[in-house]
């Protein structure tokens, strides 16, 4: 059966997923991907799941036509209470699908992977603050919670920010080499998203700021340093005193409503700051270093020029 490739009982695309969902869980555990990316998988492969086009299909039978008709059977389909999918949803479902494909590759149960059909989808731009409307915000927020959006504005992410320990900050830097997993304060710290490590340094307001919570540290806390958070939540009541995702989206959402900014807190501290930073001459090399990304194109991605170049383009031509 292997070599005639004839349809089997193993060969079918639902056993091959089961099969796929070991490996990705095992890369979860480790870090590699998130939580979040492998519950999207998981719901994908369910009975009534996008996935389930392929219930009757073996994986020798997936070629660039079949994939069509099934980019056509996921545009008809509905969300509960929101209309048929996107197209960003087709999109990253077919996304998962290929890297499926790809895995049986790599283990020699497909000669190749075939041709995707293409989906197109309308990005949305980029919200981004001003200077001025970030410095806003983050002065709308107490001093003694500050200090985690003031990392993040140094490009740090989220969970990143709240992985920090006292002894991640050495010689009035961050370093930062760990990320909270999940969403909770008890979630797991593990390697950081791109599987490497950086240094951020902090400017002066972020080095008061830490100054003035190693001075609420503890004499026991200041030796510890391990597992003591750099950025707790003081009014949490877990024993971790870490923040959690929520609990930062309601403090950023609280003083952003305070002072009239509606946009989110990821665009309005990383996004908006490297944004800036390339806006300011900073060549995308060292942007790419200091986002800690791996790869060119998420730095690409996330500052959008366009629109300024052109507004520069045209002042100029005005003089």
């Amino acid at each position: 059966a292997f070599f005639l490739r004839r349809p089997t009982a193993a060969t079918r695309v639902p056993a091959k997923l089961r099969r796929f969902l070991e490996p990705e869980r095992q890369r979860m555990e480790d870090g590699d991907i998130s939580p979040r990316t492998f519950g999207e998988l998981e719901r994908y492969c369910r009975p009534d799941g996008y996935f389930s086009f392929w219930d009757d299909w073996h994986v020798h039978q997936v070629n660039f036509a079949a994939l069509e008709d099934w980019r056509a059977w996921l545009g008809k389909r509905r969300q509960r209470g929101k209309g048929r999918l996107g197209a960003k949803t087709v999109k990253n479902a077919m996304g998962q699908f290929r890297a499926f494909l790809s895995w049986l590759e790599e283990r020699g149960d497909i000669d190749h992977v075939p041709k995707f059909p293409r989906v197109p989808w309308d990005q949305k731009p980029p919200q981004i603050l001003t200077p001025e409307g970030q410095r806003a915000v983050l002065d709308a927020i107490p001093w003694e919670d500050r200090g985690i959006f003031l990392a993040c504005r140094h490009t740090l992410r989220p969970g990143e920010a709240r992985a920090l320990d006292l002894g991640d900050y050495r010689e009035t830097n961050l370093y930062v080499h760990a990320a909270m997993k999940r969403q909770s304060s008890s979630s797991e710290i593990r390697g950081a998203k791109e599987r490497n490590w950086r240094v951020v340094g902090a400017d002066e307001e972020l080095q008061a700021w830490i100054e003035w919570r190693l001075s609420k540290a503890g004499a026991e806390e200041r030796l510890r340093k391990r597992g003591v958070p750099l950025f707790p939540n003081w009014k949490a009541r877990n024993e971790t005193r870490r923040w959690t995702t929520s609990t930062m989206t309601k403090a950023w959402n609280v003083a952003a409503k305070s002072v009239g900014v509606t946009v989110s807190l990821y665009p309005g501290t990383k996004h908006t700051t490297l944004t800036h930073l390339a806006r300011q001459g900073v060549d995308a090399k060292r942007l790419q270093r200091f986002a800690g990304h791996a790869d060119r194109r998420s730095t690409d991605h996330y500052v959008v020029l366009a629109d300024q170049d052109t507004v520069d383009m045209m002042r100029r031509g005005r003089e």
